[in-house]
């Protein structure tokens, strides 16, 4: 087990390297190919085949660049002694035909170099489509997880907004019943006082009539003694 696991350690690291020496030249190349001393010098305009009105840039050796890439690759590969076919089969050393053969693979671009890395990993199109398709099925799952509890946070904001809009009315209505019971026990007592105030006036006119008629009386009883 452990050595199965050491050998692909190993592949795995050597493929790696493949891939980083890939996109070195590819992209040291690319700066040579894109500049404009190379481009005045071996690259020329011509009439687009497909559509006379416009103009393609086409080199004026076919094929020159991609010479230039498979001469420095080779050149990598023998200069660091980098045999991938030594790597994968196991054999004893590097030789000449592996290295040559790394040559043309890092010649062939990053691209490729990632889909040979990609195919030992075993991650095929169709599996890194399914995992894509995977992360976006949870993505749209937490999306819809993350609008529900918006959705039910808003809810309790509203029930509890209206609980307690209830709560104010019913408040308001105990102070206005309270106002209106404080109010007629007001009333009632201004009334029960006014009817003592009118029992007591009566009763204050009624003791005033009396004493009138006694002194009436006494009146008439001194003039019918004279």
């Amino acid at each position: 087990m452990d050595e199965q696991y050491e050998t692909f350690v190993t592949i795995l690291g050597a493929l790696g390297k493949l891939v980083v020496a890939a996109t070195i030249v590819e992209r040291g190349l690319a700066f040579i190919f894109e500049h404009k001393w190379f481009t005045e010098l071996l690259m020329k305009e011509s009439t687009d085949p497909a559509d006379a009105t416009k103009t393609v840039v086409k080199s004026k050796v076919p094929g020159l660049k991609g010479l230039i890439a498979l001469s420095c690759s080779i050149g990598i590969s023998f200069g660091y002694g980098f045999d991938i076919l030594h790597v994968l089969f196991g054999t004893s050393k590097a030789d000449s035909i592996g290295m040559l053969i790394t040559g043309f693979v890092i010649a062939g671009g990053s691209a490729g170099a990632i889909a040979i890395f990609q195919g030992y990993l075993n991650i095929s199109k169709d599996s890194r489509d399914a995992i894509i398709a995977a992360r976006k099925a949870e993505a749209e799952s937490a999306k819809e997880v993350a609008e529900l509890a918006v959705f039910e946070a808003k809810a309790k904001k509203e029930k509890a907004e209206a609980e307690s809009a209830k709560e104010v009315a019913q408040l308001a209505a105990l102070e206005a019943k309270v106002k209106k019971e404080k109010a007629e026990a007001e009333s009632a007592k201004e009334v029960a006082e006014l009817a003592v105030f009118e029992a007591k006036a009566k009763k204050e006119k009624a003791e005033a009539e009396r004493e009138e008629a006694l002194l009436r009386k006494k009146t008439a009883e001194s003039k019918a003694a004279h």
